[in-house]
């Protein structure tokens, strides 16, 4: 055997263990991947779950962020209409309808006989019969 024929020998069987060893990286290359596409896999899930809870979350306090504006707004309207004082609605009563002021003096009458009430239960019955005369017959 001549030196390049064991030069070529040697060669050839360094290339086999050389290929060996690519086959098996290859291999152990590809296990990886798969491991790591299953455990990404898996993360995504969880995120997608994690989504999933936030997004209703958010809906829900954004809606709920919408209806306390409007709640909000609904008691700065309430608060800024004028109020009226049972004076005033004692007063127009008078001028606009005698008569009505007479129904409504008899009415807190019978209520004031029935059963003995504090000054501020009175008053405020008194305005709501005053208002209930106030309002347009029904048709």
């Amino acid at each position: 055997m001549s030196l390049i024929e064991a030069i070529t020998f040697v060669a050839t069987g360094f290339s086999i263990i050389l290929a060996v060893f690519a086959l098996w990286m290859a291999n152990q290359q590809l296990r990886e991947s798969r491991a790591n596409y299953d455990s990404t896999k898996a993360l995504l899930s969880k995120i997608e779950k994690v989504m999933e809870k936030t997004e209703l979350l958010v809906s829900e306090n954004f809606q709920k962020l919408l209806q306390s504006m409007v709640d909000q707004q609904n008691k700065m309207i309430e608060h800024l209409k004028p109020k009226i004082t049972p004076e005033e609605v004692i007063f127009k009563l008078a001028q606009e309808d005698p008569e009505k002021l007479d129904k409504v003096a008899e009415a807190v009458i019978k209520i004031s006989q029935a059963q003995p009430q504090s000054q501020g239960d009175f008053l405020q019955q008194l305005i709501k019969l005053s208002l209930e005369q106030q309002q347009p017959p029904r048709r």
